[in-house]
């Protein structure tokens, strides 16, 4: 959420955002599991909005935090393992409440017929009939919380406003140089 960077970049401060995104987020799926076939789309819309802002706030300040705490010369590494962790979560943000979702139904319906059901995108088709849907959303409300909860663990480290190094960069001699100072910049150390 670009939001969330513009007040972390004017701030400094992103404990604040965290609690703020894990809030928001829990509350959205509270109101997610309220959901009935019944009800309305403004809502449903809106509920939606709620759920990108509470998943936006901590994504785009997560990674900020990260590296307020490494040196500068680890920016790369920390930069990769945390793209790396956040899609890895998000494999297994789809996959868990597909196995509820799943789960739910496999007493009510059997094995085979739960599968021949969800089999190419089904699903969507049975949400309206399924009660098991809402346990998804608590579940999602469950790891909103926990979340929310583990922001009380996060130390503030103040974000650096210069940086101090240049990332292990070589600098080639600048054209109008004597030959000599080339062939001394050349030169292996």
């Amino acid at each position: 959420c670009a939001v969330a960077g513009a007040i972390l970049t004017k701030t400094g401060r992103y404990k604040p955002l965290h609690w703020a995104g894990f809030g928001i987020l829990a509350v959205s799926c509270g109101l997610f599991s309220t959901m009935s076939p019944s009800t309305q789309t403004v809502a449903w819309a809106w509920f939606q909005i709620l759920a990108g802002i509470g998943i936006g706030f901590p994504l785009t300040t997560q990674l900020p935090a990260i590296q307020a705490v490494l040196p500068e010369s680890d920016t790369a590494i920390s930069t990769s393992t945390y793209s790396f962790i956040r899609s890895f979560g998000f494999v297994w943000g789809a996959t868990i409440p597909s196995i509820i979702f799943t789960v739910g139904l496999m007493p009510r319906w059997g094995l085979e017929t739960v599968r021949a059901s969800l089999a190419n995108g089904g699903a969507y088709s049975y949400a309206p009939q399924v009660r098991h849907l809402t346990v998804v959303w608590l579940a999602g409300l469950g790891f909103a919380l926990f979340g929310f909860l583990l922001v009380f663990l996060e130390r503030h480290v103040d974000m650096r406003v210069t940086l101090e190094t240049e990332f292990g960069l070589e600098e080639r001699p600048k054209r109008g140089d004597s030959q000599a100072q080339n062939e001394e910049a050349m030169k292996p150390s």
